[in-house]
């Protein structure tokens, strides 16, 4: 399959995380989420392709939900220029009942999912997260009855890697394959490691979901994770070396009460996002990697009814009403401002680095 995505194969792709709850699954609604993007500075759009969604029950795909995913896909990329990012992700509940009895049968209906979505995404998808934070037990496939069962507590997430890169590679010409852990718990770059030992031929990035600064008490100045990611892919004797880096889910969080309200996010944003550009800057100049993307989560708030209602703030837009308008936050210029010079200081640093670029 071919790519008529626009973006060159080498350039910084800055995404924003978008559910398509979001939009109500309506095209007229995403495509003013893909305005606000642009208008953010941004060339991608991060978002679950769910298996819940597809296969509510097993063997039942829905039309009508595969129908919205293409046309997001081909909204996105024909319409927009945006670089999609898709996450597979959101086992069913008969998927995640069966994962427990038998396992084997889970890793052929995972396979017969990632073969379906290849289709859905038409040759204008390069970028593919397997799963979501599989070191995070809060976020994996069990039952609310059982939740103490999930793949990251038997290696599970090496063959679900290898079915999905075994589908895709063959299919997605370029294709870059994602994984992303959480830095918020302990041994994630133990987690990483094993990955690597264990399936490293079946992923490019390793991504880092970082929100070290506020979702955690720790001040906003610890970037020690983002450091050993960026230390790791360009150690030649390591064993991350090789990989790209990646922010795959980077924002301000307000899981503590204190950080809910808007003045306290731009506050963050103008402390954590010049850093992000210095410490990319400082592996740019030393003709080293840094990083392949990052994606803003999120776009929108979330709805404050959630099991979890501290993400009703984690958007860099007000959740829109029913016509599909999100007012701006207060943060809003300085993230758009920041992730632009971010994209130029990459685009800038490939010219120099191209001989040929140089003589235009």
């Amino acid at each position: 399959m071919g790519m008529s995505g626009s973006a060159g194969n080498e350039e910084l792709v800055v995404a924003f995380h978008l559910h398509s709850n979001h939009v109500g699954y309506e095209p007229v609604r995403a495509a003013h989420a893909f305005e606000l993007v642009r208008g953010l500075g941004g060339n991608g759009a991060r978002f679950e392709m769910s298996w819940f969604d597809l296969e509510p029950e097993q063997g039942l795909w829905d039309s009508r939900k595969i129908a919205w995913y293409s046309d997001l896909v081909r909204l996105m990329v024909d319409s927009f220029g945006l670089e999609p990012i898709v996450n597979l992700a959101g086992a069913p509940p008969w998927a995640a009942k069966l994962l427990r009895q038998d396992r084997r049968a889970f890793i052929h209906h995972w396979r017969v999912f990632c073969d379906r979505a290849v289709d859905i995404m038409g040759g204008r998808v390069r970028f593919v997260q397997v799963w979501n934070e599989p070191n995070n037990p809060v976020l994996q496939i069990a039952e609310r009855a059982h939740a103490h069962v999930g793949i990251f507590n038997h290696g599970f997430f090496h063959d679900m890697l290898y079915v999905a890169a075994g589908v895709m590679r063959p299919a997605i010409q370029p294709l870059e394959i994602l994984i992303n852990v959480t830095t918020d718990l302990p041994n994630w770059e133990r987690f990483v490691t094993a990955c690597i030992h264990q399936a490293a031929d079946t992923f490019d990035i390793i991504g880092l979901d970082f929100y070290r600064s506020s979702y955690l008490p720790l001040g906003w100045s610890e970037f020690r994770d983002l450091e050993r990611l960026f230390e790791r892919v360009n150690a030649p004797q390591d064993s991350w070396f090789g990989k790209q880096a990646a922010l795959v889910e980077f924002g301000f969080s307000t899981f503590l009460p204190p950080l809910r309200n808007e003045t306290k996010q731009l506050e963050w944003a103008n402390i954590m996002l010049p850093e992000i550009r210095r410490q990319n800057q400082v592996w740019q100049t030393r003709q080293a990697k840094s990083l392949r993307l990052i994606s803003w989560y999120q776009l929108y708030d979330e709805p404050r009814n959630l099991a979890f209602p501290f993400l009703a703030h984690f958007g860099i837009v007000r959740l829109p009403d029913h016509s599909g308008n999100g007012q701006k936050k207060l943060a809003f210029d300085t993230v758009r401002r920041h992730l632009c010079a971010l994209r130029q200081e990459a685009a800038q640093l490939e010219i120099r680095r191209d001989p040929e670029c140089q003589k235009i």
